[in-house]
């Protein structure tokens, strides 16, 4: 799958039915139904998600997933490349979700 394609299933895809990992938050967190008492952050995820494991009881031996040895981060050379790969009216048709 082309990274346009991928763009393209975000715009035409139902958003109920897609696959979690790429419908847009506020479908999973539903802020309006949860009486949340903790707000994490990404860049202190492992120590956030460490903090909230130790809130709930969990054993001590549960841990938040270390990243992969192979993991490379995404950059903004990166970034830059994909988006700038994409057709204009397609990157001003995704900007707005």
């Amino acid at each position: 799958v082309t990274f346009g394609e991928f763009v393209h299933y975000l715009l035409d895809e139902d958003v109920e039915r897609m696959n979690e990992h790429w419908m847009p938050v506020y479908n999973l967190c539903q802020p309006c139904a949860v009486s949340y008492n903790f707000i994490g952050s990404y860049e202190n995820l492992e120590k956030d998600a460490e903090h909230v494991l130790q809130r709930v009881g969990a054993p001590a031996f549960i841990h938040f997933p270390e990243r992969q040895t192979w993991y490379k981060p995404v950059t903004t050379q990166t970034l830059h490349y994909y988006l700038c790969s994409l057709p204009q009216k397609l990157l001003r048709e995704l900007l707005p979700k």
